[in-house]
């Protein structure tokens, strides 16, 4: 985890997180990803299309 020293609105501290896999199926985000709500910024990769698909989970795609 690398931590943002960006100022911000919330109470605790932005981070981020990179997570590694050794293929790129779109059940590995959701699987990494449990119970994520709030702004996800995501590569091109369609697999985080099935997260987007929650009305919780908004993509920014860099």
């Amino acid at each position: 985890m690398r931590p943002d020293d960006r100022p911000w609105g919330g109470a605790d501290p932005p981070g981020v997180a990179y997570i590694h896999a050794l293929d790129r199926k779109a059940d590995r985000p959701i699987a990494h990803l449990p119970g994520i709500k709030g702004i996800l910024q995501v590569d091109g990769y369609a697999g985080y299309g099935k997260l987007a698909e929650r009305d919780d989970v908004q993509l920014s795609f860099c």
